[in-house]
């Protein structure tokens, strides 16, 4: 079948620019974030099998792509020529990618382990990490009658004095964003274990206790790899549908997205009333459920979020 036009471009830009240098790497996840910006669903699923790279990779490359602080002139000279690590990165915020800047995290030879050892050290919230790394040094307080419009300049400030003296600074945390986060997480990580557990049984049941079977024999039961069938711990859920799908098992994808949903506050109606629910969808429903979590009526102060902890 003869590719769209739209498609066709797409396809060719991001298989002409996908090499191994940090400027091609780069360049292929901006143009990936393009193509995941413009094309709707329908048209992706045509485009990604004529990438010369998976659907997975594509998903990692488009992230990186859409954090322009990330591929900012300030860190571009200091960014290694791989994308799973750039894609480590482009998870992090852009107060956290100005502190590893400014640690001299950041170099083309750097490796994953580096990263995931740096954030360790500086995870968000964490009083233990903070208390050897940093010493408080000083409070900023504003006053009440703050002009807001200064706001922005202010931010300006303290990301100077961020980069200048390589400190931290911890801003007022958002009650409703951080209630957002936690029950988004938790849903989140509903499906993906959930997904994992089914796989694992389904190859239990086909080749688990069949201890006769030749290498071969167990291969034409089970002919996925680990690789194949790994479910990171930040899939998003269009990638742990094409998972099950990968095992013939797509259809376990709604039952568990609906289960986490239901568990974690989206009302029956909801649910229903949206079946193929999306995950933006599904995120603004949970937006209003975080938005209720401040509210001093009687029933959010008797429900019990202690779960979401």
């Amino acid at each position: 079948m003869e590719l769209p036009e739209k498609i066709k471009v797409h396809a060719n830009s991001i298989n002409d620019s996908w090499h191994k240098s940090t400027d091609s790497v780069i360049g292929t996840a901006r143009l990936c974030a393009d193509a995941d910006k413009k094309l709707k669903a329908a048209d992706k699923s045509k485009l990604f099998p004529v990438l010369v790279f998976s659907k997975a990779t594509f998903s990692k490359l488009a992230k990186i792509g859409s954090n322009e602080y990330l591929l900012s002139k300030d860190l571009r000279p200091s960014l290694p020529p791989s994308y799973s690590i750039l894609y480590e990165l482009a998870k992090l915020s852009e107060e956290h990618l100005k502190l590893a800047h400014a640690d001299g995290v950041l170099n083309a030879n750097m490796t994953r382990n580096d990263v995931e050892r740096w954030v360790a050290q500086h995870r968000e919230g964490s009083e233990e990490a903070e208390g050897e790394t940093f010493h408080l040094f000083a409070t900023l307080r504003t006053p009440v009658h703050f002009d807001k419009t200064r706001e922005k300049e202010l931010e300006a400030a303290l990301d100077k004095l961020m980069t200048d003296f390589g400190i931290a600074v911890q801003r007022s945390r958002n009650l409703e964003d951080d209630a957002l986060a936690r029950i988004s997480r938790k849903v989140h990580d509903y499906t993906r274990k959930g997904a994992r557990l089914y796989i694992r049984n389904l190859k239990s049941a086909r080749v688990g206790d069949r201890s006769h079977l030749s290498p071969a024999q167990r291969q034409e039961l089970w002919k996925f790899s680990d690789d194949e069938l790994k479910i990171d711990d930040d899939a998003t859920w269009e990638q742990v549908e094409d998972v099950l799908e990968l095992v013939g098992a797509a259809d376990q994808f709604g039952r568990l997205r609906d289960e986490a949903l239901r568990l974690h506050g989206v009302s029956e109606n909801a649910v229903r009333t949206h079946h193929n629910m999306s995950e933006d969808q599904a995120m603004a429903q949970i937006r209003e459920i975080a938005k209720g979590l401040r509210r001093p009526d009687e029933r959010w102060r008797k429900a019990d979020f202690s779960g979401w902890h």
